[in-house]
């Protein structure tokens, strides 16, 4: 990992052993993952594993409610730019 972060300019950043809550919002999501999706399946092939994780990743991002978002799903966050106010983006009605 290292040299191919290196050979694309990438610069890694690691949190401090024994303090996982400095990356609390990847182990949330990872969590998640695993629990809503990975532990549903039984993969038969590559090409299924990645259909049935992009399809879960369409509904996480785009129609499953986020309580850190008000029940909001995070397109819909995003398009009404309620809690992305530097996003640039207008809200859409």
């Amino acid at each position: 990992m290292f040299f191919w972060a290196k050979a694309r300019g990438v610069t890694l950043h690691f949190i401090q052993a024994g303090k996982p809550t400095q990356n609390a919002y990847c182990e949330s999501f990872n969590g998640k993952l695993r629990i809503e999706c990975l532990r549903q399946h039984w993969f038969k092939s590559i090409n299924e594993a990645r259909q049935i994780i992009e399809d879960w990743r369409l509904d996480y991002n785009h129609v499953r409610p986020h309580s850190a978002l008000g029940q909001m799903a995070p397109i819909e966050a995003l398009l009404t730019n309620k809690f992305y106010p530097n996003s640039g983006l207008t809200p859409v009605h």
